[in-house]
């Protein structure tokens, strides 16, 4: 008779809930992530899952979780339809972060492998996105970007580097645009 691992085991239960639970969230979002669901029911659902969600946060439809549910949302966060968040490691979003159309968070890539194999070994960091930020619709941030209290990200930018508190940041690859005055410019 085989010999049962302890640690073997709860690694896999383990990875076996995470996929029950991400087979519960895909059908319920292909089910009822519409435009007619109201924010209330999604974040209970994502609660339900482990996502953390502050006071008046506003999930609009569509929002596809990628990979688990290391996901922190401060108080009166809002995401707009159409976001992707991969969550192969945390994304932490601050208090009274706005979140525009098709906005993707990307945790996990791969550095450069060697000429047979160019997608090289895979590696996560997190990303923070701090208070009173807005990120423009079409926007991309990569793995292990920090993103300062107060910043903008425009419309269609590709984040690679952190970005400063107040500043505004814009293009393929962002760069700063504008340092932001504290009363808004």
């Amino acid at each position: 008779m085989p010999s049962i691992n302890k640690s073997e085991t709860i690694w896999k239960l383990r990875y076996e809930w995470f996929f029950f639970k991400q087979k519960i969230y895909t059908v319920i979002s292909f089910l009822s992530w519409d435009s007619n669901i109201g924010s209330i029911p999604r974040a209970l659902v994502l609660r339900a899952l482990g996502v953390k969600i502050g006071r008046g946060c506003h999930i609009r439809g569509n929002l596809q979780i990628v990979e688990s549910f290391r996901l922190i949302l401060g108080d009166g966060v809002f995401i707009n339809n159409g976001c992707t968040l991969d969550l192969s490691d945390s994304v932490s979003i601050g208090n009274r972060v706005q979140v525009g159309f098709n906005v993707t968070f990307i945790t996990g890539s791969h550095s450069i492998g060697p000429k047979r194999d160019r997608a090289g070994d895979r590696f996560r960091r997190p990303i923070v996105v701090g208070d009173g930020s807005w990120i423009g619709a079409g926007a991309t941030i990569m793995p292990g970007v920090t993103i300062g209290e107060g910043a903008i990200v425009a419309a269609g930018a590709l984040v690679t580097k952190d970005v400063a508190a107040n500043s505004l940041v814009a293009g393929v690859p962002a760069r700063v645009m504008k340092e932001l005055g504290l009363d808004g410019d």
